[in-house]
């Protein structure tokens, strides 16, 4: 199953270059915080919080993912 399609911050990731890996994380973490701000800010509005809180969620867990795919690219 190749995850580089949905992924493809992954594709720049190369084996010798630690340079690489550490953008990788870096973009993944910061996107994570962007949009747990955005929660915190609409968390208050009832109907967009409970969207918005899905939608944190899915992409944290996109971003864990990205980032563990992200490592073993690496290593490998």
């Amino acid at each position: 199953m190749d995850l580089n399609k949905y992924f493809p911050l992954n594709n720049q990731v190369t084996k010798n270059q630690v340079n690489t890996l550490i953008i990788a994380i870096v973009i993944y973490i910061v996107a994570s915080i962007v949009v747990s701000f955005v929660l915190a800010f609409l968390s208050f509005v009832p109907v967009i919080g409970l969207l918005v809180q899905l939608v944190s969620f899915l992409f944290g867990i996109y971003c864990l993912v990205g980032l563990i795919l992200a490592i073993l690219k690496y290593v490998n």
